[in-house]
C-alpha cells in the first residue's frame, strides 16, 4: 500500500499586508450634529428653489422653456417669481435647442420695457457631460463666482447614455449625479429640463422620462402638467428634500409670454368646477324646477319636457348627456344647492330609468360663492 502525504503551503506574506490599513467609518454623534451650526440653505428663490439639483419637466411644448428662463431672469433681477421671494444672483442659461435668433425673440417678449439685466449670460452649445462640460462648468464658476442658478435645457442634449457595465438605472444615476455634485461643490443650484413621458398615470411624478435614478438624485422637483397642449392652463407640482409639496395653478399670458400664478392648484380647480356648475343650463333649469316641485322624479326624457312645460326652459340637450351631467354634479348639488340627487338604478326600474331629486337646506354660504368669480 502506497500512503500519500499532503503538506499545505502557507502562501507568502505580501509586504503590503502588514501596511494596509481599515479604513474607518466617519461616526457624526447625534449630540454633535445638534450643536453643530450649519451654514443655512442657499435659496435662489425662497421656499421655492433651493441650493442644489432642480428639474423642470414637462411634454413638449408646454411651456417649460418659458418657466426655465423667468426662473433665470428672476434671480438675475432679484423681482419676485410667481409669488415668491428672489435672492438675486448672477445666472447661465444653457440653451441647447434654442438659435441665437430665438433666443433674443424670447428675451425680448419676456422683458418687454423692463431693464436688460447684465448677469444674465447664455450658452447655445455644450459639451456633454462625458466630454467636459463639469470641466467647463467649473471653470465657469472660478471666472464668475457670483453664479447663483445654472439652467441646462435640456438634459437630452448633454447625455452620452449607458456604458456596456451598465444598466439605464445606473446611467441615469450617475450622469444626473455629476451635475448634483456639481451643485453642491459650489452651493448653487443646478435647473434641468427635462422631458414627460406620454403614458398616463395616477402619479404625475412617474411620468418623469427616463428610469426613477433621475427622480432620485434630483432635490427639487417642477412637473408643468397641462391637459391639452393649447391650453393656457397648467398644474405646477412641487416636491422636493427642502420644499414642502403643493400644487400650483398656473396661467400662460400669450402677451406677455410669461406663467402667472392663479394660487393653489387644489383650490382653484375646486373654483373651476363651481363656476361650470353654475353656469350650466341644465342646472339653472333644474333649480327653478325644484322651487315648483321640491320633490321631483322621472326620466331624463320627462325631465326635459318639465322644463319646458314648468319652467319655460328648452335645453338643447339629448336625454343621456343630461344623465351623465347629473351623476357629475351630485356633490355640488347637495352642497350649493342642497339638492339631493338619487341616480337612477342601471338596471332600470321597470323598465324606467328615473332621477329622484328632494330639495333640502343650501349650502352655498359656506362656499363664498362670491369668491369663486373673483
Amino acid at each position: 500500500m502506497i500512503t500519500l502525504s499532503l503538506k499545505l503551503c502557507r502562501l507568502p506574506r505580501s509586504k503590503n499586508d502588514d501596511k494596509k490599513e481599515v479604513q474607518q467609518l466617519e461616526l457624526i454623534s447625534a449630540e454633535q450634529l445638534i450643536k453643530q451650526k450649519l451654514a443655512p440653505i442657499n435659496w435662489c428663490i425662497e421656499d421655492f428653489l433651493p441650493q442644489g439639483l432642480a428639474l423642470v419637466v414637462a411634454q413638449p411644448k408646454a411651456g417649460k422653456s418659458w418657466l426655465t428662463l423667468a426662473i433665470c431672469l428672476s434671480v438675475a433681477t432679484g423681482l419676485d417669481f410667481l409669488g415668491y421671494h428672489t435672492n438675486k444672483g448672477e445666472s447661465l442659461y444653457l440653451a441647447l435647442e434654442d438659435s441665437r435668433h430665438r433666443l433674443k425673440n424670447r428675451l425680448g417678449k419676456i422683458l418687454g420695457e423692463n431693464e436688460i439685466p447684465k448677469n444674465f449670460n447664455f450658452v447655445i452649445k455644450a459639451p456633454s457631460l462625458a466630454n467636459g462640460l463639469i470641466d467647463m462648468l467649473e471653470k465657469h464658476m472660478q471666472e464668475h463666482p457670483a453664479t447663483k442658478l445654472i439652467a441646462i435645457d435640456t438634459l437630452q442634449k448633454i447625455r452620452t447614455g449607458a456604458t456596456k457595465q451598465e444598466g439605464a438605472y445606473a446611467a441615469d444615476y450617475r450622469e444626473v449625479g455629476m451635475l448634483k455634485s456639481f451643485a453642491d461643490k459650489y452651493n448653487i443650484t443646478v435647473l434641468l429640463v427635462h422631458h414627460l413621458r406620454k403614458q398616463k398615470d395616477a402619479d404625475v411624478f412617474n411620468k418623469i422620462s427616463g428610469t426613477n435614478g433621475i427622480m432620485g438624485v434630483a432635490d427639487t422637483i417642477f412637473i408643468l402638467d397641462k391637459d391639452s397642449r393649447e391650453s393656457d392652463e397648467a398644474k405646477l407640482h412641487i416636491t422636493g428634500r427642502d420644499v414642502e409639496f403643493d400644487e400650483l395653478y398656473l396661467l400662460f399670458n400669450k402677451a406677455t409670454c410669461q406663467w402667472t400664478c392663479e394660487g393653489n392648484a387644489e383650490v382653484q380647480e375646486k373654483k373651476r368646477k363651481i363656476r361650470e356648475y353654475i353656469n350650466d343650463p341644465v342646472i339653472k333649469a333644474l333649480r327653478k324646477l325644484i322651487e315648483i316641485d321640491a320633490n321631483w322624479h322621472g326620466t331624463a326624457q320627462e325631465l326635459l319636457k318639465e322644463f319646458i312645460d314648468k319652467c319655460n326652459i328648452n335645453i338643447n340637450e339629448k336625454p343621456e348627456t343630461v344623465g351623465r351631467k347629473l351623476r357629475k354634479y351630485t356633490e355640488l348639488m347637495l352642497e350649493i344647492d342642497g339638492i339631493a340627487y338619487t341616480a337612477p338604478n342601471p338596471n332600470g326600474s321597470n323598465g324606467r330609468r328615473e332621477h329622484k331629486f328632494h330639495a333640502g337646506v343650501p349650502l352655498a354660504d359656506e362656499y363664498n360663492l362670491d369668491s369663486v368669480f373673483d
